[in-house]
């Protein structure tokens, strides 16, 4: 069992277990300890699975970008075949970039940077690049002439090192912003990627440029060496048409046998002279000199030749020489003869001297390149015949040069060219060549001379000399790139086999692909196989298992079970290193490996044992010295695969267990699941009733409370002697207090389901701090307690908020202030502590002299139901809400509230708000601002909706004490007729009624009003007062809401709007009176 195997079993069953004891506890354990223990396990073991499951996922990863890699190599390895100049880099350039943004290397720009020869300068190549920057790529001799290596230091110092570069973060000084930056060094230079974004790469992304960096130097150099072809081309051309001539004339005579005087004169000395400057005697010709700087054995070849011309009766003849200028440079010269006979004895004769010093260097230079390239080159005419053939040439083709020289180049060609007549070739060689190959690359087949035929890479030029058309072919042997083109198809069909893999026996797809790639990457072998190795075995076991001959299956092997003690095989696997003999007949250690070579009848001769994680891949021949180097490399690369193959087939094998397990498990879950979803369904719907009991309690307190507070303002305003008012003022302030706990109740409610909304509303501040204060004023007062406020100058007053609850809050904190104060003052301050365009965040202090808090107390005030202690409550009263709604309004509203004490010296509880600003008044907050101007007026006719008889008396009570006419419907049906046929300033509008609430009511007046230009004036009343209800009566269409007990202050300010908009116009006065009349 592997590694991998276990670990997934061992988190399996910790899974299992923990949820056993999560479901049945640990014997022995209390439970909190049992339950601890039973989730740690599962988290754990949970944990592990997650982190298996991430390795595989990284392994498939791998995989693909292995894959993904490879593609991008054969795309740049296509462009770089198709490079013809220096200026064909910008495509691979460009070939590149598109590859590394496939690959997922996000980068702005790349480049080639080519050093020059003394590792002292380098110019880029990047689109748009001058042509300099090509013609340094192929001659690198150019000295130091830029900033380049100043600006950009690394470029030098990763080339000479050799290594990689890799910047996350760097700053240039040619650019005001960091960049992200990669430079990989190639032979001739480095390849560089850079991005604007800090740390846009990271340290992975270098092994793509890597290998992209070595097919990039294969075609640097490739380009140099057609380009060096090319160059010589062009200036050998050059120099035929532009070289520079000496002519010159001479009248030959006979003196005697063998001796002959000239008189010699150049035609050009002025022009000879400026090509071929030499240092004149006293009296010497220009001719005497340019004889004598020849050398002596020039001298006496031209001597020769010249005399045999004449004796021979010769009209034409000429030679090539040296000749040795004023400043010791030599030159070389041609000279071509015309000879004209005058008579026996005297001649005239005609010569033009050209200097071919250039053409010589030239054919020097182009020799050796020639003799020195590393791909075969050869020079070929149009009839097919060589003149030129290199040693690579000779290294490929097996044939020596003089063996070809002169030839056909049939011979080098594969069947049905090499048989074809030599007309056949010159044919081919004018329609196939100059159409299909010139400037162009191609693989074709060649033929060596021991008639192995093999891949080649083949490029094609065409120039003329002396009038001739001549081809150059540049050749390499393609074998290695075929072989690694079929190696990587080969590696790919594994992987997609492997990717495919969905059970254990899907494994021999993979082995199918194994066996197909040996056979197409001609690898020989009589047999291969595996060697399943045990590594926990002393010594080391292996289990040999052959492929047959489909490649599809494992086939143990016959009378060999296992094979141990083969210290050969257990030493290459435990070093990871290939185990190889080329002749097991002949080597040092047959003996050791003779029963392994018995297995196989004795046939074997090579031996190649490749490990890998799981054992060893095999391969044997009956041939000795069967595998080169490269086999071997191969079956690495192929043996690499088949470790991902066993490691996905144990995987599977792992996953397949686990699934099964876990089956059961997740039913187990599922149910859970069920019974946590009922549970959550019974939960809602409890908290629902509760809301519902909550409202609907709110309403059945509020009716009465309506009475008795109602009944009671009544009473308070008729005569009454100093006893019954006090008995009365009692009984208001415990209704109030009752109405208060009610409120406080409704509001954590609110909280608790999240429907605490809060207005949106211009107010004026100071108004709302001081009606605070006002509220608790007369209780402190009894209590001989100083109560008074300071707002800051630089506090705004124009804000945008709710109001109400800001009162709220500062009446909870001051009442609890007068509450727990006996003695000296309560101070209410609002000080400003952000004034930002558009808003503010002010702080609100109370501060006390009361019993203060102790300090292992003040965290817990603002829990729901928390008081200091039990004598506390009893003392002073109070639920333990209050503080907990004010510290949730206060979050509501931006801010928080915080409080530091000192037992027996005193409290101080702050809170902030942050509020906007008014940006143009509006109008105030009607609820909450008191209005002088809006004091109670005599003479509205009321009708009143209301159901509930002590709430009907109340209202009228109210209504009438302040000179108002009361109509009375008892329900919404008889408010319909009534409306019908009176007409009613307001209405006052119970919501909750028989038959048709007040919601449907209004809804059905506002429908009867549309159309006739009248609208009458609606005030809604409910004892609900939760949330939404304030909304519901504006959406039906009444223009306010006043909620039970009715408070006259408020009825007061809702009766005042409706003065304002239905009072009529006073008279116009009979004349104009005086001002203050």
């Amino acid at each position: 069992m592997s590694r991998r195997t276990l670990s997934y079993l061992v988190a399996v069953i910790g899974l299992c277990a923990g949820s056993i004891m999560l479901r049945d506890g640990i014997p022995l354990a209390p439970p909190p300890i049992g339950h601890i223990a039973s989730v740690l396990l599962l988290g754990s073991s949970a944990i592990a699975l997650i982190w298996l499951f991430r390795q595989d996922t990284l392994a498939r990863h791998l995989l693909q970008r292995e894959y993904e890699l490879s593609e991008a190599e054969n795309t740049v390895r296509q462009q770089i075949v198709q490079m013809r100049s220096p200026q064909d880099l910008n495509n691979v350039l460009q070939e590149i970039r598109r590859v590394l943004q496939q690959l997922g290397i996000e980068h702005d720009s790349a480049s080639i940077q080519i050093v020059n020869n003394a590792g002292t300068d380098f110019v880029s190549i990047y689109p748009q690049q001058q042509n300099i920057a090509f013609e340094r790529l192929i001659d690198r001799s150019w000295p130091q002439d830029s900033n380049n290596a100043v600006d950009y230091p690394w470029v030098i110092e990763t080339w000479s090192s050799g290594h990689p570069l890799y910047q996350p973060d760097t700053k240039l000084s040619l650019l005001p912003y960091n960049i992200s930056l990669i430079d990989v060094p190639f032979e001739i230079g480095t390849l560089a990627i850079n991005s604007s974004t800090i740390n846009a790469f990271n340290k992975e992304d270098i092994v793509p440029l890597q290998r992209i960096a070595h097919l990039l130097n294969d075609g640097c150099r490739r380009l140099v060496e057609i380009a060096s072809y090319q160059t010589l081309q062009h200036q050998s051309q050059n120099i035929f048409d532009q070289t520079h001539c000496l002519a010159w004339e001479a009248y030959v005579y006979k003196v005697e046998e063998d001796n002959f005087e000239w008189q010699t004169r150049i035609v050009n000395e002025e022009a000879a002279q400026r090509f071929l400057p030499l240092d004149l005697a006293p009296g010497q010709s220009y001719a005497e000199a340019w004889f004598q700087s020849r050398p002596i054995e020039d001298r006496k070849q031209g001597d020769n030749v010249s005399r045999i011309a004449l004796d021979t009766g010769q009209t034409l003849y000429s030679f090539r020489f040296r000749s040795l200028d004023r400043d010791g440079k030599m030159h070389y010269l041609i000279e071509n003869t015309h000879i004209e006979h005058l008579d026996d004895t005297h001649w005239k004769v005609v010569g033009v001297a050209n200097d071919i010093t250039e053409i010589q260097e030239t054919e020097q230079r182009f020799q050796a390149a020639v003799q020195n390239a590393v791909d075969g080159f050869a020079i070929i005419d149009e009839r097919g015949f060589c003149e030129v053939f290199n040693p690579a040439a000779e290294r490929i083709f097996g044939y020596s040069a003089p063996e070809i020289v002169g030839q056909s180049i049939r011979l080098l060609m594969t069947e049905p060219h090499r048989s074809k007549p030599n007309e056949y070739i010159a044919k081919f060689l004018a329609r196939g060549w100059r159409k299909g190959l010139i400037g162009q690359g191609t693989l074709v087949q060649g033929q060596r001379k021991d008639g192995m035929t093999f891949p080649m890479e083949l490029s094609v030029g065409e120039f003329t000399a002396s009038g001739r058309r001549l081809y150059t072919c540049v050749v390499r042997d393609g074998s290695d790139r075929l072989r690694d083109e079929r190696e990587q198809a080969v590696l790919h069909r594994m992987r997609e086999q492997i990717w495919a893999m969905e059970n254990t026996g899907d494994i021999a797809q993979v082995l199918h692909a194994l066996h197909q790639g040996l056979i197409a990457i001609n690898i020989p072998f009589d047999n291969c196989g595996i060697n399943i190795v045990e590594p926990t075995s002393d010594p080391l076991v292996f289990m040999p298992y052959a492929i047959d001959s489909s490649g599809q299956q494992l086939k143990q092997l016959k009378g060999a079970e296992t094979m141990e003690t083969i210290e050969a095989f257990a030493k290459a696997w435990r070093e990871r290193r290939p185990f190889y003999r080329r002749d097991l007949a002949v080597e040092d250690g047959a003996d050791e490996l003779a029963r392994l070579n018995k297995t196989f009848g004795g046939a074997i001769r090579s031996v190649i044992d490749v490990p890998f994680a799981h054992g060893t891949f095999a391969v044997n021949s009956h041939l000795p010295n069967a595998y080169s180097k490269r086999d071997i490399v191969s079956l690495q690369e192929l043996a690499t695969v088949l470790e991902e193959a066993f490691n996905r087939n144990n995987d599977i094998t792992t996953r397949e267990q686990y699934y099964a397990d876990l089956e059961s498990e997740i039913s187990v879950r599922q149910q859970t699941e069920d019974n946590l979803k009922e549970a959550l369904s019974a939960a809602e719907a409890a908290n629902q009733a509760k809301g519902q009991f909550v409202a609907n309690m709110s309403h059945e307190i509020r009716t009465p409370m309506n009475a008795v507070i109602g009944m009671t303002e009544l009473t308070l305003e008729t005569a009454l002697d100093d006893s019954q008012r006090e008995f009365l003022h009692i009984v208001k302030t415990s209704a109030y207090s009752l109405l208060q706990l009610i409120n406080d109740i409704l509001d954590f409610s609110k909280i608790e389901a999240g429907q605490l909304d809060l207005e949106n509303i211009a107010f004026d501040l100071r108004p709302i701090v001081e009606s605070s204060v006002k509220t608790l004023a007369l209780h402190a007062r009894k209590k001989n307690i100083e109560l008074n406020y300071r707002i800051d100058e630089d506090v705004a007053d124009a804000l945008l908020g709710d109001p109400s609850r800001l009162r709220q809050v500062l009446i909870n904190l001051l009442s609890n202030a007068v509450k727990f104060t006996e003695q000296g003052a309560i101070t209410v301050s609002v000080r400003c502590l952000e004034l930002d365009p558009g808003q503010t965040t002010l702080l609100f202090e109370v501060r006390d002299t009361g019993i203060g808090i102790p300090a292992n107390k003040r965290e817990d005030i603002f829990e729901s139901f928390t008081q200091i202690d039990a004598s506390t409550t009893r003392r002073y009263g109070g639920t333990g809400i209050g503080l907990s709604i004010c510290a949730q309004i206060a979050e509501m509203m931006g801010g928080r509230i915080e409080v530091e004490s000192e037992e027996g010296v005193g409290s101080t509880f702050t809170f902030t708000v942050r509020f906007p600003l008014q940006t143009r008044p509006e109008p105030k907050d009607q609820t909450v601002v008191e209005s002088e101007s809006l004091s109670p007026q005599p003479n509205l006719h009321i009708l009143i909706v209301e159901d509930n008889v002590f709430n009907q008396q109340v209202a009228i009570g109210l209504l009438k004490q302040r000179g108002h006419s009361v109509t009375v419907a008892n329900d919404g049906e008889e408010a319909l007729d009534l409306t019908r046929d009176s007409l009613f300033d307001a209405v006052l509008m119970d919501l909750q009624m028989p038959g048709k609430d007040g919601l449907e009511t209004t809804r059905a007046l506002r429908l009867r009003e549309q159309g006739s230009g009248q609208r009458l004036h609606i005030i809604g009343l409910t004892a609900h007062a939760m949330g939404g209800d304030r909304q519901r009566c504006l959406d039906a269409g009444m223009d306010d809401y006043v909620t039970k007990p009715i408070r006259v202050q408020v009825l007061d300010q809702a009766l005042a709007a409706v003065r304002v908009s239905t009072a009529p116009a006073p008279p116009e006065p009979p004349a104009p009176a005086p001002e203050g009349g």
